[in-house]
C-alpha cells in the first residue's frame, strides 16, 4: 500500500510542481498590476499554443504556436492536416489594439507537403465519334504547393492565460496545385472538385488554447 501512494506521488510530482510554478507566475502578474501599472497581456504572455482548425487554415487542422514579439506583433507557426494534405505555414499579424480582446490584420505563407500520385475517379466523357458518353478513367498527381494567406480577425487572451481567435480572409494559390497524368481530365467535374479543394479560396478558422 505503501508502495503504491509513493509511486503515485512520484508519479504526480512533476504535474504539482508545474501547477505551482503556473500558480507562481499568476501571483507575480497579479501583484505587478496591484501596484497600478498596466500591463499588457501579450507582454506578460508571450507565447500561446492552440488548436486550430477550420478551412484554408494557416497550417491545417493542429497546433498553432504563437510568439508575441511586442504586444502588438505577433508571429504564428501552424502544422497539421487537412484535405490538401500535411501543411505547414507561418503568419505574422499585427494587432490592432494591445487589451485582451484584440482585433488583427495578418499576412502569411500556407505550404501543402508531398505530392500525392494516383488519385483516380471515373467520369462519363462525351465521346465526338458517336456524339454519346463513354466512362472514362480519369488519373491526376497533387503537386507541392504554397499559398499567400492575407487574414483579418480578432483574439481574446484572457489574464488567466485562456486564448481564443477566429480569422478569415483569403487563399491564393501561386502555382497550378495539380495536374492530369490520363488523356482526360480538363473541363470535367473532376476539375472543377480539384480546383474547389487545392485552388484558391475563403478562410475560415477557429483557434483555442493557453498562453504562457
Amino acid at each position: 500500500m505503501h508502495k503504491t501512494i509513493a509511486l503515485l506521488f512520484l508519479l504526480l510530482s512533476p504535474f504539482l510542481l508545474l501547477a505551482n510554478g503556473f500558480e507562481d507566475d499568476d501571483k507575480k502578474r497579479k501583484k505587478k498590476r496591484k501596484k497600478g501599472k498596466k500591463t499588457e497581456i501579450r507582454a506578460e504572455r508571450q507565447i500561446a499554443i492552440t488548436a486550430d482548425g477550420g478551412w484554408n487554415t494557416i497550417g491545417g487542422n493542429g497546433i498553432l504556436g504563437s510568439y508575441y514579439v511586442t504586444p502588438r506583433i505577433g508571429v504564428d507557426l501552424g502544422f497539421g492536416t487537412g484535405l490538401k494534405g500535411t501543411k505547414v505555414g507561418v503568419r505574422g499579424k499585427y494587432m490592432l489594439s494591445s487589451n485582451n480582446f484584440a482585433p488583427f490584420v495578418g499576412l502569411g505563407l500556407s505550404g501543402k507537403l508531398g505530392a500525392n500520385e494516383g488519385f483516380i475517379n471515373t467520369e462519363f466523357i462525351a465521346d465526338p465519334i458517336t456524339g454519346g458518353e463513354r466512362l472514362e478513367t480519369i488519373i491526376w498527381d497533387t503537386k507541392r504547393t504554397l499559398y499567400v494567406q492575407p487574414t483579418i480577425g480578432f483574439e481574446y487572451m484572457a489574464n488567466g492565460g485562456f486564448v481564443i481567435g477566429i480569422a478569415t480572409g483569403y487563399s491564393f494559390v501561386t502555382a497550378n496545385p495539380y495536374e492530369f497524368t490520363s488523356e482526360f481530365g480538363e473541363g470535367t467535374s473532376t476539375e472543377d472538385g480539384i480546383r474547389l479543394l487545392l485552388g484558391n479560396g475563403i478562410i475560415a478558422s477557429l483557434n483555442i488554447g493557453y498562453a504562457f
